[in-house]
């Protein structure tokens, strides 16, 4: 089935596949990867390697972890960013930030437009608040209260890497060996 897919994708879309060239690479445990292979073509290959001169495997997860805190989402028109969990707002991950706070919310899934009101950000606590949580909440809302507000468009993914905010392999690069030389 998964061959009959790629061959279709092959017939839409004008790109060929060189099944020779091709490498199968198991993730963690893949039972029957010889019959896969069969079906498939192209030969089994083994992490850790490297594809355009850039490693995959063992090392890529700290690669990952790079380039994740190279990016910030930029948010738009909040339909998509986590409020807590995504990294959107300049002072960091909300969550991580003022987890006594993100305890206290009643809605810890909802997105920035959903606790964006036109009077300004609404949110649910699952108690009433003591004395001793009101000043560490007015400064959240004074850090919260820093954003600009909602713009047209959908939220996008920005990554530092580059002036544009858009990911270049070239760049991405550029910035790997400038990061290893360090």
């Amino acid at each position: 089935m998964l061959r009959v897919i790629l061959v279709l994708f092959e017939g839409f879309s004008g790109l060929y596949i060189n099944w020779r060239k091709s490498h199968l690479y198991p993730i963690t445990q893949v039972h029957n990867m010889e019959a896969l292979n069969v079906v498939l073509g192209g030969e089994i290959g083994a992490l850790p390697t490297s594809y355009l001169g850039m490693p995959l495997g063992a090392k890529s997860q700290s690669l990952w972890s790079e380039f994740k805190a190279n990016t910030k989402i930029k948010v738009r028109n909040g339909e998509k960013t986590e409020f807590w969990k995504d990294v959107w707002h300049e002072a960091g991950r909300l969550e991580v930030l003022y987890p006594d706070i993100y305890s206290l919310v009643s809605h810890q899934q909802k997105t920035i437009v959903d606790h964006l009101t036109p009077q300004g950000w609404n949110f649910i606590f699952r108690k009433q608040l003591n004395d001793w949580e009101i000043q560490r909440v007015a400064d959240f809302f004074n850090t919260i209260g820093q954003f600009n507000g909602l713009e047209g468009g959908q939220d996008i993914l920005w990554w530092k890497g580059n002036r544009k905010g858009s990911f270049k392999v070239g760049c991405a690069y550029n910035w790997l060996n400038h990061t290893n030389q360090l």
